[in-house]
């Protein structure tokens, strides 16, 4: 795990998400490396474990270092999935009770359940809070999700869901007074999304039906004509027209 966060840190990450649950116990490698990416202005994200047994939150590495956001479980009325146990910090929840989501490979859909679902959330608010405000430091970001956060309504951080279930459409709108004296970001702070070019649009059936219509329409002009000429002909034996006179010509 230290590995992987000081590989994601090197190769330019901004967000580190760690959704895994870990054995509780400090290690002074995976210490190290969150260090040195908060150091380096990334936000890091990890889980507040769920034992396995008891259903308990139990303190949990890297969730307890500092500078990681520590993340609970709620479900979809915002009850906390497992109660905190104590000296557990937490900072923020997500949702993490029956999330619905696709199988493997794409095939058919499965539901999650946890701490570890529950980051997947927060760590995507932090990317879309860095993305519109790149000016802000990662401890920036953090205070942003952190005061938009939809509150428990007790003093914070509470126990249970620390300073309430995380709010992405309120973490990005938010003009917060003290980032930028209650002015809005400026508008090159919002980058616009990277679209393909239209697609040439395909004329090929419409010139299929006007050339249907045209065949069409010629085809008819024809047998009328070939009908006409056919009675005429009839009428006069197959002869051709008597000729006229000068004086009937003039």
């Amino acid at each position: 795990m230290a590995s992987g966060i000081s590989y994601a840190v090197t190769h330019g990450a901004t967000v580190v998400d760690i959704s895994v649950n870990t054995t509780p116990g400090p290690s002074a490698a995976l210490a190290a490396a969150v260090a040195s990416a908060v150091a380096r202005n990334v936000v890091v994200i990890a889980p507040v474990s769920v034992s396995a047994t008891n259903q308990a939150n139990e303190v949990s590495y890297p969730a307890a270092y500092p500078g990681v956001i520590a993340v609970a479980a709620v479900d979809s009325s915002g009850t906390p999935v497992a109660s905190a146990g104590k000296g557990v910090r937490v900072d923020l929840a997500a949702p993490g009770a029956q999330v619905l989501s696709i199988g493997p490979s794409g095939h058919g859909l499965l539901t999650g359940n946890g701490a570890a679902v529950a980051t997947a959330f927060v760590a995507g608010t932090a990317a879309l809070v860095r993305s519109y405000y790149p000016q802000l430091s990662a401890a920036q970001v953090v205070h942003r999700l952190e005061v938009t956060a939809d509150q428990p309504g007790t003093a914070l951080p509470n126990a249970q869901v620390g300073y309430g279930t995380v709010d992405p459409y309120t973490a990005v709108t938010t003009v917060l007074p003290e980032e930028s004296g209650g002015l809005p970001p400026p508008a090159q702070a919002a980058r616009a999304p990277l679209l393909p070019p239209p697609a040439a649009p395909d004329t090929w059936p419409a010139i299929a039906a006007l050339l249907v219509c045209t065949l069409t329409a010629a085809a008819i002009a024809a047998a009328v004509t070939a009908v006409h000429v056919v009675r005429h002909g009839r009428r006069r034996g197959w002869r051709p027209p008597p000729a006229r006179s000068a004086r009937h010509q003039r």
